[in-house]
């Protein structure tokens, strides 16, 4: 039905550190504390919704001095994503092609928002990045909010994503029930760096 798939933060600007600049600290995601979700409409049908918590990658940021970029890497895998009904499951990674594309990935080119944060912080951010579904890659803008703990780092958000613009056909049902092409993708990463 259809897919969904998002998320991923990943690699951005390399530039040397400025004296005095602290190293990058990295972040892994832990996969059950992170979500990659979806919300589609159907016609005939209505709204209905999968998930998946196969999230990998790892976020490696200064965040004392954010403007310095972030390099990251967040995916998902499309055939764990579920739905509640194994059926439709199954539909999914049909239409997906999970044993051909095994992997969602999203890397990140730039991150616009404050120029630092400290623990305790929460600010809304503006993640550019090439998000890679079914083969296919396009550079999209995700709105985010991140909270920073001492030893972790909370990333939500979400954004429209069209089936169509990455190859992906609506699926149609006994030409009755139809996928919009329009889906809602939403996610949680929760990253831990040791101490």
């Amino acid at each position: 039905m259809i897919r969904l798939s998002l998320v991923i933060l990943a690699v951005g600007l390399a530039a040397p550190l400025p004296a005095g600049a602290q190293a990058d600290r990295v972040f892994r995601i832990v996969s059950s504390a992170s979500v990659v979700g979806f919300e589609a409409q159907a016609t005939g049908v209505g709204a209905f919704g999968g998930q998946t918590r196969d999230v990998r990658g790892e976020i490696a940021v200064d965040f004392s001095a954010l403007d310095r970029g972030v390099r990251a890497t967040v995916t998902a895998d499309p055939a764990t994503l579920t739905t509640g009904i194994g059926l439709r499951d199954s539909d999914l990674q049909a239409v997906l092609e999970t044993s051909r594309y095994p992997e969602i990935r999203f890397t990140v080119t730039q991150i616009r928002g404050p120029k630092a944060l400290s623990p305790g912080d929460e600010a809304t951010v503006t993640v550019t990045g090439t998000m890679e579904i079914h083969g296919v890659r396009r550079t999209i803008e995700v709105p985010a909010l991140v909270r920073l703990g001492a030893d972790r780092v909370e990333v939500r958000g979400g954004m429209p994503l069209r089936l169509t613009e990455y190859g992906i056909r609506p699926p149609r049902v006994l030409f009755v029930v139809r996928v919009q092409d329009e889906v809602q993708v939403h996610f949680t990463l929760v990253a831990e760096s040791p101490s």
